[in-house]
């Protein structure tokens, strides 16, 4: 892997921006034509970038080979032209400001991305240059393979495109070649741990736009988990949502809420639930763990267990290989799980029991999927719509998000070219201006 250094870091600076000039020359229209066809070459049948994909995001990263080839196209599938162009229309007013004088910031964006899961990089490579912004992103380390690969198809298609973006990796925190790249990016557009967020906006004053951890959760109305029916459509909707990229995303839900279930209940429905688990396993088969990885939900589930013998009305079922883990568990509770196909349910009386502790958590809730009949589902899901959650959509949809989703309540590419003056949301968002050169 290259060396990055302060010699290295304005010698990639200089490329990007001298590229950007290129793109300025460019219609929108070209510019969108050549991201649809990117895109495209990635959604078609039998894509050789996907096969590609299989081999080498599965590999770098531990993820099956199935859960690469199933779940890759979910992120790629919102970045085709027409959504593109709605956003930026939508965030920006207009298609205009790509005729700016090209000496007015952004001109080149920052993307410091997460690990957690692969796909993570196409939307700040569309989305920059969409907008007319040369990117430099740093990928995280669980996900070294795919931005390179995503970035080598956009250079087989419009290389005069892909000039302008590069793909880096350094340590993060590392003083170099950070203090020097954040005294030459016009925006630094990060997501990761709250920790690792806190930290950057100590060391970077520009234009920052950051998202932190979140956590999802799931609600199963009544009649979703007491018809056999609608409870066997609901179950496959909640392990489909869990499972995609083994939990380790934020749309992924954590906690899932039984409506007027007794503790009772939430044995036979773990039950079944479990059942659709081994069968999910044998589909998507989970990531390859780390002795971390391993560590931590072993640890989740002696908590559990010890907490089960000292009294506590709390029961625990899982997969003998790890691959799965439910605990029963009175709510309502908004704690996180280990991940990695784990799950909390928890029974409620109803909504009303979920505002109060929604409004504690509020800072940290993205999303929720519900199981609801089709008459039940409007008025079940104006009440966490009326909470302000990012996200609110049938459960087994919690996965298959829009451009719409902003994720963090965040709007995409907005806060580039309009921060607001050092403000700092609930959502633990900072947006701070930069005086300009």
């Amino acid at each position: 892997m290259d060396l990055f250094t302060p010699s290295t870091v304005r010698s990639a600076v200089e490329r990007l921006l001298s590229a950007r000039l290129a793109l300025r020359e460019r219609t929108p229209a070209e510019i969108f034509s050549a991201l649809d066809r990117t895109v495209g070459a990635w959604l078609e049948a039998d894509s050789a970038w996907l096969r590609r994909a299989e081999a080498e995001v599965s590999r770098a990263s531990g993820f099956s080979p199935e859960m690469v080839r199933y779940a890759l196209p979910t992120v790629l599938a919102p970045l085709r032209a027409p959504a593109l162009e709605r956003l930026v229309v939508e965030e920006l007013g207009g298609l205009e400001f790509l005729s700016r004088p090209p000496e007015l910031p952004p001109r080149l964006v920052l993307h410091i991305l997460p690990g957690n899961l692969p796909g993570l990089a196409a939307a700040p490579v569309c989305l920059s240059l969409a907008t007319g912004v040369a990117a430099l992103l740093k990928p995280g380390s669980g996900d070294l393979a795919f931005p390179r690969l995503f970035l080598e198809s956009l250079a087989t298609l419009d290389p005069d495109l892909a000039a302008c973006v590069e793909v880096r990796y350094w340590k993060g925190g590392s003083p170099e070649p950070e203090k020097e790249l954040f005294a030459l990016v016009d925006a630094v557009d990060a997501a990761g741990s709250d920790e690792a967020m806190e930290d950057l906006a100590k060391r970077y004053s520009g234009t920052l736009v950051v998202r932190g951890s979140r956590l999802s959760f799931a609600y199963v109305a009544r009649p979703s988990w007491q018809d056999p029916l609608l409870r066997g459509r609901a179950f496959r909707a909640l392990v489909e949502d869990t499972v995609v990229w083994d939990q380790l995303g934020c749309l992924s839900p954590q906690v899932v809420f039984f409506e007027g279930a007794a503790f009772g209940d939430l044995v036979r429905l773990a039950e079944e639930l479990g059942e659709e688990f081994e069968l999910a396993r044998k589909r998507l088969p989970p990531k390859r763990l780390s002795l971390e990885e391993e560590s931590r939900i072993v640890r989740f589930r002696q908590e559990a267990e010890w907490r089960e013998i000292r009294g506590e009305e709390k029961r625990l079922l899982g997969g003998e290989d790890l691959s799965w883990t439910l605990l029963l568990e009175k709510g309502p509770n908004f704690a996180p799980t280990c991940l990695h196909r784990t799950l909390r349910l928890q029974t409620v009386q109803g909504t009303e029991e979920l505002e109060e502790p929604m409004r504690r958590a509020h800072s940290r809730l993205e999303a929720v999927g519900v199981a609801a009949a089709p008459d039940d589902f409007p008025a079940v899901a104006d009440v966490f719509r009326k909470a302000r959650l990012p996200r609110v959509v049938p459960l087994g949809e919690m996965q298959r998000p829009g451009l719409d989703w902003k994720p963090g309540g965040i709007p995409r590419v907005r806060e580039w070219f309009a921060p607001r003056d050092g403000e700092k949301s609930d959502r633990g968002t900072r947006v701070t201006p930069r005086a300009l050169p």
